[in-house]
């Protein structure tokens, strides 16, 4: 609500996010594992590590009159970049497509109560 672009603020931050070229880790890496990358909400890996899966599909935003051939029923929506991302694709407006039954190794969800 804030118009934030990072989880942690407006501004890049060394060592907030596992992303590919920043850190060389490699892979996914244990959840928390970068407390400078937390939301103000206490939430970790909000951008990096894994991107995670939603249950919306890829449609225009309200307001939005851009055409795209894969809005509609077929792709669903994934965010907050991964390992395999650079920063620029973590930013929190950013979104990925991918379809329903695939998987993908940088792919996952987020558990919320």
């Amino acid at each position: 609500s804030d118009s934030r672009k990072y989880p942690w603020g407006g501004y890049w931050q060394e060592q907030s996010a596992n992303v590919s070229y920043l850190f060389g880790l490699g892979g996914l890496t244990p959840a928390g594992n970068l407390p400078d990358g937390k939301s103000p909400q206490g939430c970790y890996n909000m951008a990096g590590n894994a991107k995670e899966i939603t249950d919306s599909y890829f449609a225009p935003y309200p307001g939005c009159t851009a055409k795209n051939d894969k809005f509609g029923e077929e792709y669903i929506v994934v965010r907050g970049g991964s390992y395999r991302t650079s920063k620029a694709l973590v930013a929190t407006y950013s979104r990925d497509i991918m379809k329903p039954d695939e998987t993908r190794p940088d792919v996952g969800f987020r558990c919320a109560k």
